[in-house]
């Protein structure tokens, strides 16, 4: 999987003109077809676009996820994002939560569990990111719960990252330093623990 902007024209040219990398061999990729379609629940339909490494080595495909989304997940990184600090930030019931986000309850409650089962490695993964966005600068200390420290972790990194590179919300920020995988049941896309 590949995170890519969310305006699918300039997707299309930047895949056409060859300007996105293999994540695997770092060679450009080329079109190759279109993933199975899906709405969100916001009625967003998502028809990603799907490229493959023309490298004879490589030759893996990758499906070009939109910033603002997640793997898997069929509402928006924003959202769930919103779901996540009001929760674990905001000390609010994940019922209350999800009845005012007009989210089902199980599906915050999953989204809170993969969050809170994560959540060390989740830090440490945006501290990373933070430590090379920001060289030389002392990270922000662990104050709380895991789940709290790893929402800093992010929104630290996504704030230095749109002051280094480009502005984007944070939560886009998030789905594009995980890989679109911070929430993911079937895979992690984090290091081992150090």
């Amino acid at each position: 999987m590949v995170i890519v902007g969310n305006d699918p024209a300039t997707v299309e040219a930047d895949l056409v003109e060859r300007r996105l990398m293999c994540p695997d061999c770092l060679s450009a990729l080329v079109p190759w077809g279109f993933a199975r379609e899906r709405v969100l629940k916001d009625g967003l339909v998502l028809r990603q676009r799907r490229s493959i490494c023309p490298e004879e080595s490589c030759g893996k495909t990758h499906v070009l996820l939109p910033e603002d989304c997640l793997a898997r997940r069929h509402y928006r990184a924003e959202v769930i994002g919103e779901v996540l600090q009001d929760v674990f930030v905001g000390h609010k019931s994940f019922e209350d939560v999800a009845r005012l986000a007009g989210v089902p309850p199980d599906t915050v409650f999953d989204w809170l569990r993969c969050f809170r089962r994560n959540a060390v490695v989740i830090a440490r993964h945006f501290a990373r990111w933070l430590a090379a966005l920001l060289p030389g600068r002392a990270l922000p200390e662990r104050r709380g719960p895991a789940a709290v420290h790893a929402l800093e972790m992010i929104g630290a990194a996504a704030k230095a990252a749109s002051l280094s590179l480009r502005t984007r919300p944070p939560w886009s920020w998030a789905s594009k330093m995980s890989g679109g995988w911070l929430l993911s049941n079937t895979r992690s896309p984090w290091p081992l623990p150090d």
